[in-house]
Parts: C-alpha cells; sequence; structure tokens
C-alpha cells in the first residue's frame, strides 16, 4: 500500500490535535477524505475521543509524547500517517531531534495561534523547519480565529494575503509569504449558526470552554495538503 506522512508542526497549546480532530472526525468534513471503513478503528483510538470532548465541552489533553503517528486510509486507498508532533519539540532548541521527527514526511502544516502572546516564538518555530519544505507540500495554518474575527468576515475567503490585515505579523511577512496563497485561518470550535457568535461559554473559574462547536475553515488546509500530494482530484 502507498503511504504519505503529513506532519503538524506548532507549539504547544495552539490548537494542533483539536485542528486534527476537528477536521477528520467532523461528518462535514473528514468523511469527504477517508475510507471510514478503513480508518474508523484508528480515528477511535486517537481522534474520536478527542471530538466528542469537544462536543461535551470539555479539555482535551496536551500530546504527551515526542509525536504521535495517527494511521489512516484515504478514499483513494492511499495511507495517510499523521505525525502530531510535541509542541516542546518543534519549539525547542534540538536541531537534530527535528529532523529526525520530519525526517520522512512528504508535507508539513504548520500550526499558529492566532494573535498568540508568544508570535515570535511560534515563527520561530516555523522559520528553522521551513526551508527545509521548499520542494514538498506546506501550509501554514492560523488556529482560534474566532477570537478575533466574526463569522462574516471576508478573511474567511482566505483572499490573497489576507493575514497583512493584522499589524502584528508585519515583522514575520517573509516567513508567512514563503507559504503563497496556503496560509489559512481556522477555528475548531466555531460559530454558533444562529447568534453568529463564537461557540463559547465561560467556564466556572471563567475560562472559555466550547459550546456546541460548529468548526469553520478546519477542513481548507487538508484538503490543499492531499491534493497537492494527490491523494484527492
Amino acid at each position: 500500500m502507498t503511504k504519505k506522512t503529513i506532519a503538524l508542526w506548532g507549539d504547544t497549546q495552539v490548537g494542533k490535535t483539536t485542528l486534527l480532530a476537528a477536521a477528520l472526525c467532523s461528518q462535514y468534513h473528514g468523511f469527504d477524505l477517508l475510507d471510514l471503513n478503513a480508518s474508523n478503528a484508528e480515528l477511535g483510538q486517537t481522534l474520536a475521543p478527542i471530538w466528542r470532548l469537544l462536543q461535551k465541552g470539555m479539555p482535551t489533553p496536551p500530546t504527551s509524547s515526542a509525536k504521535i503517528d495517527i494511521r489512516l486510509t484515504c478514499k483513494g486507498g492511499t495511507e495517510v500517517h499523521f505525525r502530531d508532533v510535541r509542541g516542546a519539540i518543534a519549539s525547542g532548541e534540538d536541531h537534530n531531534e527535528k529532523l529526525k521527527i520530519i525526517d520522512g514526511s512528504d508535507a508539513i502544516i504548520f500550526v499558529l495561534e492566532w494573535n498568540g502572546r508568544n508570535m515570535a516564538d511560534q515563527f520561530n518555530a516555523v522559520s528553522t523547519i521551513v526551508t527545509m519544505f521548499d520542494k514538498r507540500p506546506k501550509a501554514l495554518v492560523f488556529t482560534k480565529c474566532e477570537k478575533t474575527f466574526e463569522a462574516v468576515s471576508e478573511v474567511w475567503d482566505a483572499f490573497p494575503e489576507w493575514w497583512r490585515e493584522n499589524p502584528a505579523l508585519a515583522p514575520h511577512s517573509q516567513v508567512i509569504s514563503l507559504f503563497g496563497t496556503a496560509v489559512w485561518p481556522t477555528s475548531s470550535w466555531g460559530y454558533d449558526n444562529e447568534t453568529w457568535m463564537p461557540c463559547a461559554i465561560l467556564g466556572e473559574f471563567g475560562q472559555l470552554i466550547p459550546f456546541r462547536i460548529n468548526p469553520k475553515g478546519v477542513e481548507v488546509p487538508f484538503y490543499f495538503i492531499f491534493r497537492e500530494l494527490g491523494l484527492i482530484p
């Protein structure tokens, strides 16, 4: 069986695993990409529990091992390994360890939190690796965009250089430009279809928790990568 490996690269708590679960477990998204008969067992052990926690408004656990390889099967029969890299590895200083983890990856999705407090550190984690993927498919994904953008914002169309509307990204424009148009906003929680408000409520201790999630834009980067790898038309 043909195999492709897609790495998810980003700092701790930017939402890599949540993004993957929202993209592949939602009936509106992942069902179009995967052979469910061949993938259900693996999904049930890895991403489906994360998806269920989100739907119940519960926190999701951080990635604890150096990497998690999730082995799924596309509708075309190709086996796809999603390599979910622990944030501490992605943002760490051990370059050899990074090379070991990404070695053999056919594509990479860099995941950053939109308007995160450590944007400089997040982009440093990207810049040390991105040039190694010059001839392989790559994408840049911003998570938690519901914190800034309204549900009807034009940025969800991901028009060319939409990200330049955020002045805070100006120091990082050179790195972002390396991705061309493969730069997307996403929200794993999304917006309520009736109120158009973010799908979040305040928890007992004042923290935001997901509520009746309705992901937005999460599937787009994966469709792009799958097409670039020749997994879908």
